[in-house]
């Protein structure tokens, strides 16, 4: 064996055998790298795309429950996109603007100040800011 790429060569051959499944060598930093790319950490990932939330969220343990009856699989992860706290800011144009303030800066306190400071799991908040 004279390098990585040899070595991947004669690993890639035995894995060949196997129907239906693709495999890809690369190293650790490459492998890092993909992660960032994709957003996803795991070796394999199922990526459900859709306009509407609750119809993904409906799905998602569906294909989980196929993907734990494959042999040898282990006890996939489901993305939590339901119930996580949010901040819904409705604006009051006419005293935003008797304040001088702007739409961008309230965005600003909003993304900066409140959610990094008050954002409570499983509490339902309404405050005047």
């Amino acid at each position: 064996m004279k390098d990585y790429n040899e070595l991947a060569a004669m690993i890639m051959e035995k894995l060949e055998v196997i129907p239906g499944v693709f495999f890809e060598s690369s190293q650790p930093i490459q492998m890092r790298f993909n992660e960032l790319m994709t957003g996803v950490r795991q070796d394999v990932a199922i990526k459900i795309f859709g306009e509407n939330i609750d119809t993904l969220a409906a799905i998602a343990p569906k294909i989980a429950a196929v993907v734990q009856s494959v042999e040898g699989a282990t006890p996939p992860q489901v993305e939590r996109t339901t119930g996580l706290p949010q901040i819904t800011i409705e604006y009051d144009r006419r005293r935003i603007g008797n304040y001088g303030l702007n739409i961008e800066s309230i965005n600003h306190v909003g993304q900066h100040g409140v959610c990094r400071s008050c954002c409570r799991v499983g509490v339902r908040e309404r405050a005047q800011i």
